[in-house]
């Protein structure tokens, strides 16, 4: 990563030479930061999308990964979680929906991606209670 360009606070002095060394480095911090904006997922866009520069963004990415090892002991820790999870008793099938749901989504906006989801939806369907019994016989 080149090193951030330092904006000038008055243009007004700038020969012109300076003027267009100025143009390019910002032509390429444009390019830097829309590239590192379309090379990352909606969870992490929202993350870097106040950003105007590329290494202010960088810098957000470098702070929000720092802690590899800890954002990895979530993602497992998130893992156990579905693996665990159970209907319960007086639950709704949209509760206990959502509930899956919404661990799914905590993981992915750690950059874990699901790809099995007919391993998920498996999950659903043997974590539902005996009542739902009927759904598992058709399967």
């Amino acid at each position: 990563m080149e090193v951030a360009y330092k904006e000038p606070k008055n243009i007004d002095n700038l020969s012109v030479a300076q003027l267009k060394d100025l143009k390019e480095k910002r032509s390429r911090d444009v390019t830097a930061l829309g590239l590192i904006q379309r090379g990352v997922d909606d969870p992490i866009f929202s993350r870097i999308m106040r950003a105007s520069k590329a290494k202010q963004t960088w810098k957000t990415l470098q702070n929000e990964y720092k802690g590899d090892v800890k954002v990895r002991a979530i993602i497992q820790s998130l893992r156990r979680q579905l693996e665990k999870i159970k209907m319960e008793k007086n639950e709704v099938v949209d509760e206990f929906t959502n509930r899956i749901i919404k661990v799914m989504n905590q993981m992915k906006s750690y950059g874990e991606e699901i790809s099995d989801k007919k391993e998920v939806i498996e999950k659903m369907l043997i974590s539902l209670l005996k009542k739902f019994d009927l759904i598992m016989a058709i399967k």
